[in-house]
């Protein structure tokens, strides 16, 4: 069953001018993307900072609009049937309020349920992100990172939720905390048959939990299909490039794609064409005028010269 389906989603920010006779310039943060999520899968966005990965997912969320583009969600009051997980947990509590408070303050807020029903529910809650319950009398700053991240989820779950959008959710953590967060992710998922939209610069974490992946580049999606495809044998230059970038254990095997060169261009007024033609090694004139779409069926990819199934 398909829980969100996205279709050409732009987002665009005008820029003020710096002097009365500049023309009005525009930040093109989302360009035509769609996607769609089903009921029990993991989608990860993967990308460089700046690509668009988060406005998407406050689009997906309904927390802002889109310039243009549509996004159907599952039916339900919007702010609970998709919540949000975000980097660091402790910008997202309340530091003088007892966690276990903040896990039923949605439910509180949106009056379900009585006194008893919230203890009840805080208790289950709890254990399904596997805290101890005298952990919720402390207040945020007496928990560790990962406990902490661990209420956040506790409370994202409150409200059942059918899609969960994670954004960056283990980037501060250290590593084998964020193992363990990241594999509690995926047993609720399964648990509970949610949608998960996970956003992250980690391509290791991104092949682990999600069985599809979209890979973003200044505001639009350059390649998108099964995690083991889109990572095994990459189609895009931008999703090779990202790849030659991580540290092999075995270096003298198969050589790598060449690394890309230079920054991102400005999203700034883009010009037409393929936006990776100025960093990639193998672009030609069509790449500098022609904007490539998303071809393929299961395995897409946005470039003028890849294969397609």
């Amino acid at each position: 069953m398909t829980l969100v389906t996205a279709t050409d989603l732009t987002r665009h920010f005008p820029l003020p001018r710096a002097h009365l006779f500049d023309r009005t310039r525009t930040l093109h943060a989302l360009d035509g993307v769609s996607l769609t999520l089903s009921e029990g899968e993991a989608l990860g966005i993967v990308g460089e900072s700046g690509c668009g990965k988060s406005t998407l997912g406050r689009l997906v969320q309904g927390l802002d609009r889109p310039t243009s583009g549509s996004v159907v969600r599952p039916e339900g009051p919007r702010i609970r049937v998709i919540q949000t997980i975000y980097q660091n947990p402790l910008d997202s509590l309340d530091p003088r309020m007892r966690v276990g408070r903040q896990i039923i303050e949605p439910l509180v807020i949106h009056g379900i349920g009585s006194a008893a029903d919230h203890e009840a529910r805080l208790a289950n809650l709890m254990a399904q992100v596997e805290l101890p319950a005298e952990l919720a009398d402390r207040l945020p700053g007496q928990l560790s990172g990962g406990q902490a991240q661990r209420v956040v989820i506790a409370r994202a779950l409150s409200l059942a939720p059918r899609v969960l959008i994670c954004d960056e959710p283990v980037a501060a953590l250290d590593a084998p905390v964020a193992r363990a967060v990241t594999a509690l992710l995926d047993r609720l998922r399964t648990d509970r048959q949610m949608g998960l939209i996970f956003i992250s610069h980690d391509i290791g974490t991104v092949a682990e939990l999600c069985q599809r992946v979209a890979v973003m580049y200044l505001g639009e999606i350059v390649e998108e299909g099964p995690v083991g495809q889109v990572l095994t044998a990459p189609r895009h230059p931008y999703t090779q490039g990202l790849l030659s970038a991580i540290p092999r254990p075995d270096p003298g095997g198969r050589p790598s794609p060449p690394m890309l060169g230079g920054e991102p261009a400005s999203p700034i007024d883009p010009t037409p064409g393929c936006r990776l033609a100025p960093r990639c090694p193998y672009a030609q004139e069509v790449c500098r005028t022609v904007t490539p779409k998303l071809r393929g069926r299961s395995h897409r990819a946005a470039c003028h010269f890849t294969a397609h199934d």
